[in-house]
């Protein structure tokens, strides 16, 4: 059964309500400064469920950014958030003229459910990261 799930963009408010989901999932807190300006809070009436973010880049791209879920949730229910989360970054997109969206996800079922549900495709190109609290090598 499908639960009926509401979508708003995300207000600074918010906020405590994303800080609670990073803090029980071992993360640090995000800072308002940090995250990008448009994002969207999925809800099943007053019970937040996942959230997304939308950043512009040059160049046409964009990157979906801060997906996440509320881990007290059911996995059904955070599922079915998450893909409205998603689309809802997907339209948005659409609608700023954004030619290509990135997305890089630790998480196997994401990644599954991003390309069989969203149209992603997996990037032939390399992801690269750099750990800032690791020494240089030369």
């Amino acid at each position: 059964m499908r639960a009926e799930l509401n979508v708003k963009y995300f207000d600074h408010e918010d906020l405590p309500v994303l800080n609670e989901w990073l803090r029980l999932r071992g993360h640090k807190a995000a800072e308002v400064y940090d995250l990008p300006a448009v994002g969207f809070l999925v809800s099943e009436g007053d019970f937040e469920i996942a959230a997304c973010f939308l950043r512009r880049c040059e160049g046409g791209l964009g990157i979906v950014e801060g997906l996440t879920s509320n881990p007290t949730a059911t996995s059904a229910l955070r599922h079915q958030a998450l893909d409205m989360a998603i689309q809802c970054v997907i339209e948005e997109a659409k609608s700023r003229d954004i030619t290509k969206l990135l997305a890089w996800t630790v998480d196997a079922g994401t990644q599954v459910r991003s390309i069989a549900r969203h149209g992603f495709v997996q990037s032939h190109q390399t992801f690269m990261t750099k750990d800032m609290e690791a020494p240089a090598t030369h």
